[in-house]
């Protein structure tokens, strides 16, 4: 019979990228998007589109536009938003699933949630994190990233 030693778990760890965003110029942020990712959730959405589309982690709830991170805790960005507005909105949920071990430090006997910060995404996803942190590209906008439990 094997037996684990260690942390033993259930649920695993996940980093997140939720953002939101008005967009001034949709032809600019299409350019810098990246062309096909499979690890990477993001869409520009018009005001008509998003009011006819409410999924649990994105949608209109009130005056917000909220993007709810698909962790245990739940975090979100909201921006105001104007159902009678002609805009465009940047919106992305972005999750991983990299699991405990990617977060445990052996000298801690614990996981270190602490050392995720934009160094930690790379790729496709380091991509979408510099698009959100450009000012230039939107009227408003907010973005989170971090990591919790996802179960």
């Amino acid at each position: 019979m094997k037996v684990r030693q260690g942390f033993v778990s259930n649920s695993s760890s996940s980093s997140f990228i939720i953002g939101v965003g008005k967009i001034k110029d949709r032809s600019a942020l299409k350019k810098l998007l990246p062309k096909s990712s499979y690890d990477c959730y993001c869409d520009i959405l018009s005001t008509t589109a998003l009011l006819n589309k409410n999924y649990h982690d994105y949608g209109v709830r009130g005056d917000w536009l909220t993007v709810i991170a698909n962790v245990n805790s739940e975090p979100e960005v909201s921006i105001k938003f104007d159902p009678d507005g002609d805009d465009d909105y940047f919106v992305v949920n972005i999750g991983n699933n990299e699991g405990d071990q990617a977060f445990w430090r052996n000298d801690m006997g614990d996981l270190d949630y602490g050392r995720v910060n934009d160094e930690w995404f790379g790729g496709d996803q380091r991509k979408i994190l510099e698009i959100l942190k450009n000012k230039d590209l939107f009227h408003e906008v907010q973005y989170r990233i971090g990591v919790d439990r996802n179960g």
